[in-house]
């Protein structure tokens, strides 16, 4: 059960960096390449037609079709390519093998497992996006069809992300998890994906006249959509914490709990933004019009810029076990308290730190002159605080003179004990320390 000296804490190892970095930019680009359809046919067809009326220059419409068809396709070229990085570097890791020899029978092997089949499907439904994206008529004026149809598919594609998440691992409740991440992740690709295009028509406000375009009726109505989209992932949120972490003590002792905290200070700093636009900036919409289009492009490329951030915090938590995960794996390895004595290093680890039966390590970094090379042996003496026993000495077992071990059920009972450590090397005089640990779990017994 205890670590190899030098191991890393399970409840604080770092994210991969290649890892983290290659899912941030799947989901960023996700982002860009989809984000666009919900924007075209949710927001910007309703906001044209309502335009209509006051008789705007048609081409306006053309003009943001074709931004958004940019955008599926140039993203999701980028997103195929993401993609592509993104299995590589999972294929290295199921592997063990660097990256440049993943690209051969590592990959073929990820390929055939279940993650492989959904990072397939993902990359050909894509591809038929793209397709659709090539040829999608006018979104103010021309058939809804194809904006449909294209949406369906999009949402197909983020779930083959919550697919292979977290949640798809859960033991109990997975199919209503895999639902929920699936929601949160509509609405964040809904909503950060649909700032780009709505960058876009700010700035043609700007350089035109609002009959041209109008930002009257266009901010309100992404306002509109961007508030079902933070009630979504503000609830789906909750969820998450509950099903990943619901502790808040691990929001600190975790890799998965830091950067699900840094992911909340940033969506707060989003809610923000948003509500600067919709309580302050919005109601000076009907009096000003295009005039603020540079306070609300402003505004925009912050909330871009923050929801970017968040999604580099996604990619951390999906690269690491979350939270309860690690923090069970860290118990299992029971406890270890460290001490610094005559210049000698004493880390003292027991596992699983139940009453009974464990397993005890004692590291030695002996930095006195002449002590390397030197015979030595480390005894451990046993006392339960507040109770009249005999203390128990036994003597460790070693291989290489750093580590030193032993196992047996020296801790029969529940309370708090000391156990001192004692180096006893050839020339030198003992060195001595006493920890105190607290055993209280109970161990586990298999039940039939």
């Amino acid at each position: 059960l205890i670590p190899p000296p030098g191991a890393p804490d399970p409840a604080t190892l770092p994210p991969p960096p290649l890892d983290a970095a290659s899912r941030w930019l799947t989901l960023l680009l996700a982002a860009v390449a989809l984000g666009g359809v919900p924007f075209g046919l949710l927001v910007w067809r309703p906001t044209f037609r309502a335009m209509q009326r006051d008789k705007v220059d048609p081409a306006t419409d053309e003009v943001m079709t074709r931004a958004i068809r940019r955008l599926i396709l140039i993203g999701g070229g980028l997103f195929v390519l993401a993609n592509l990085l993104l299995f590589v570097v999972q294929a290295s890791v199921a592997a063990n093998v660097p990256i440049a020899q993943a690209i051969g029978a590592p990959a073929l092997q990820l390929l055939r497992g279940r993650s492989g089949l959904l990072w397939l499907a993902r990359v050909v439904l894509t591809l038929v996006i793209m397709l659709i994206g090539w040829h999608l008529p006018p979104a103010g004026q021309g058939s809804a069809r194809r904006w449909w149809i294209a949406l369906v598919i999009g949402a197909m594609v983020l779930l083959t992300f919550s697919l292979s998440g977290h949640n798809a691992a859960l033991p109990n409740g997975a199919a209503l998890a895999v639902a929920l991440d699936w929601l949160h992740i509509i609405a964040m690709a809904a909503w950060l994906g649909g700032l780009i295009p709505l960058t876009i028509a700010i700035v043609i406000a700007r350089r035109t006249s609002e009959r041209v375009l109008s930002l009257r009726p266009l901010i309100p109505r992404f306002s509109r959509l961007a508030m079902i989209c933070v009630t979504i992932l503000a609830l789906t949120g909750v969820y998450s914490y509950l099903q990943q972490i619901n502790n808040l003590d691990l929001l600190a002792a975790t890799t998965y709990g830091r950067a699900f905290a840094l992911k909340l200070g940033l969506f707060g700093l989003l809610l923000l933004l948003g509500g600067l636009n919709l309580f302050i900036l919005s109601p000076r919409l009907r009096a000003r019009g295009n005039h603020l289009a540079r306070a609300f492009g402003r505004s925009v490329r912050l909330e871009l810029i923050a929801g970017a951030l968040v999604l580099l915090a996604v990619g951390a938590m999906t690269s690491v076990a979350p939270a309860k995960t690690a923090w069970e794996q860290h118990e299992q390895q029971g406890l270890a308290e460290s001490a610094t004595v005559e210049n000698v290093d004493l880390v003292l680890r027991v596992a699983p730190a139940q009453i009974g039966d464990n397993e005890f390590a004692v590291d030695v970094i002996d930095r006195r002159p002449d002590a390397q090379g030197r015979p030595a042996k480390v005894l451990l003496r046993f006392d339960m605080l507040g109770m009249q026993m005999q203390p128990l000495q036994i003597e460790t077992q070693t291989t290489d003179t750093q580590r030193y071990t032993a196992r047996g059920s020296y801790t029969s009972m529940g309370g708090r004990w000391q156990i001192e450590v004692v180096l006893r090397r050839a020339g030198f005089q003992d060195v001595r320390h006493t920890f105190e640990m607290d055993i209280l779990r109970a161990a586990t017994t298999a039940s039939q």
